[in-house]
């Protein structure tokens, strides 16, 4: 196989991810990251909950990477937006990229559809993992995420 048919088979098996984040310095960022990965594609960002429907309906990406806060909405449009979107394209991957973690956010973004929850300090190469894991229909969870989930799931005598 030619390196050029190896670029093109990549192109044609990578996955396809959409940012959806309110600041455009944070998706300039994961979008530099990300394009360096010959196995990952940026097809598209938003800043909005209207703006990512719209993107992803155009670009049909694999995974979104998902800030449950957009600035001018409440704090619960990132859940709302995230289960609109699985509830629409239920094979669609959402990995939700936050500063955010509280036990209860991440269980709710579990219910509303998300298969994975990293906080934004987490380095490149757990970003890179998660979203591999989760397109490969695996959950995916920094350590701070995982032991949120640890705690929800305890009964309380």
């Amino acid at each position: 196989m030619t390196t050029e048919q190896r670029t093109a088979a990549a192109l044609a098996a990578a996955v396809r991810i959409v940012l959806v984040d309110d600041h455009a310095i944070v998706r300039h960022g994961l979008r530099s990251i990300l394009e360096r990965e010959s196995d990952l594609e940026v097809v598209g960002e938003a800043s909005t909950a209207a703006e990512a429907v719209t993107v992803v309906e155009r670009a049909r990406p694999s995974i979104v990477l998902l800030d449950l806060k957009l600035s001018t909405g409440a704090d619960t449009e990132g859940l709302e937006l995230c289960a609109k979107l699985t509830g629409r394209h239920p094979e669609l991957a959402v990995l939700v990229l936050t500063t955010f973690i509280d036990d209860s956010l991440v269980v709710d973004a579990i219910h509303h559809g998300a298969r994975g929850y990293v906080v934004k300090d987490v380095d490149t190469t757990e970003l890179l993992r998660s979203i591999r894991a989760v397109a490969r229909n695996e959950s995916a969870f920094d350590s701070h995420s995982a032991a949120a989930m640890v705690r929800s799931m305890r009964v309380q005598p």
